[in-house]
């Protein structure tokens, strides 16, 4: 486990258990201090699957087997106990070795599982009398997210601002990019750009300029931010850092920013000669591909 930070809070983040790699496990902190050791609760090791030409059949325990034996919180290993602690969550099977709490589940590979762990799912729902939970509801345009109160209006001051592309002859749409403000443009464009190799490079020949407004969503502005972690966009994927889907359902499609010589591009600490150099993300549809 590692002190880190994930969705915009610091948290102990937990990536192996007893030497074995396992789903990654999160467990709140304000400052990493205080916190249960989180691998008492982590999941048992999930061994990783033997090369097949095609997915075996997947075998899972029987939808509806046993009682409740306590409550796993969202996104948790339920196999143990069979229920969650939230309404809306239901305990689904991946396989006879996993379980989680998830507001839905259709069978097959997920998109958001860790690459290593990238095995059909079963969707068997588990506990006494399971039955799967009703979809999320949805605003008018389709959205379902997993929290409700990313349905309601944010009450977050809208905020309207300059931001800035360095950017080739393409055009297309500010989305699953990552923007910067003006000194956070030209450190990109005299740091990655124009170098010592004698050559301009990634075809860049112009600073596009946007007027943005943003709001920050309810639950950022509920713990006290306007912005999220600055999330990497290469070619149009949310690459981190964590692990951008689990972040996205948590705090809905929210902006990030970072200073440029601090978290997650620390490594320019003392190097950046710009006076508050600024990169941003803006997610959009898909970002997970």
């Amino acid at each position: 486990c590692e002190c880190s930070v994930h969705g915009g809070w610091y948290m102990w983040i937990c990536k192996r258990y007893q030497g074995t790699t396992i789903p990654w496990q999160f467990c709140n902190s304000g400052n990493c201090g205080g916190c249960e050791a989180p691998w008492t609760s982590a999941p048992a090791p999930v061994p990783s699957p033997a090369p097949a030409p095609a997915p075996a059949p997947v075998a899972a325990p029987a939808a509806g087997d046993g009682e409740c034996r306590g409550r796993a919180a969202d996104y948790k290993n339920c196999l143990d106990s069979k229920c969650c602690q939230s309404s809306g969550f239901s305990c689904y099977a991946k396989d006879d070795t996993y379980a989680q709490c998830r507001p839905s589940c259709s069978p097959g590979i997920h998109s958001d599982d860790v690459p290593e762990y990238t095995t059909p799912w079963s969707c068997a729902i588990l506990g006494p009398g399971a039955s799967p939970s009703p979809p999320p509801p949805a605003s008018s345009d389709g959205y379902r997210p997993l929290k409700l109160s990313l349905l309601r209006p944010s009450t977050a001051e809208a905020k309207t601002f300059y931001m800035y592309r360095v950017q080739g002859d393409a055009d297309y749409e500010p989305e699953n990019q990552n923007m910067a403000n003006l000194a956070g443009a030209m450190w990109y464009l005299h740091h990655e750009i124009v170098n010592n190799r004698y050559e301009r490079r990634f075809q860049k020949t112009r600073v596009q300029r946007f007027k943005v407004t943003t709001k920050a969503t309810q639950p950022l502005i509920d713990g006290g931010m306007n912005f999220g972690v600055r999330f990497a966009f290469d070619l149009g994927q949310c690459t981190g850092p964590h692990h951008c889907p689990q972040a996205l359902d948590e705090f809905g499609y929210f902006v990030g920013c970072n200073k440029v010589d601090e978290f997650p591009t620390q490594q320019w600490a003392g190097k950046v000669f710009y006076n508050d150099a600024l990169w941003y993300s803006l997610p959009g549809k898909c970002s997970s591909r």
